[in-house]
């Protein structure tokens, strides 16, 4: 199964979203938690999560590590999209 001959990888949805996020600062960790809950417009339903954790190594430098899902259903003349997108997050950061 293929996309439809008239889908256009440009074509895009565009939904409102509310979430919530939350930090812990201990000393050089960093906690994080957010989720998110959105569509109604364009998509049916979306949400998503993230969990991560933070370790500041030197005064302006840190680690960084999350989780991430994200989940949504689209449906449309042209295509139906039930999809969820799971992943790792390695980072390092530079605070200016």
């Amino acid at each position: 199964m293929g996309l439809p001959p008239d889908f256009k990888f440009s074509d895009s949805f565009i939904d409102p979203f509310v979430g919530l996020e939350w930090r812990l600062l201990r000393g050089k960790w960093a906690f994080r938690v957010q989720g998110d809950i959105g569509g109604g417009v364009d998509a049916d339903f979306t949400w998503g999560a993230l969990a991560g954790v933070g370790y500041q190594f030197i005064e302006r430098w840190s680690a960084k590590f999350a989780y991430r899902v994200f989940d949504a259903d689209y449906e449309s003349d042209k295509l139906v999209v039930d999809m969820r997108m799971v992943g790792l997050g390695l980072g390092v950061g530079y605070k200016f």
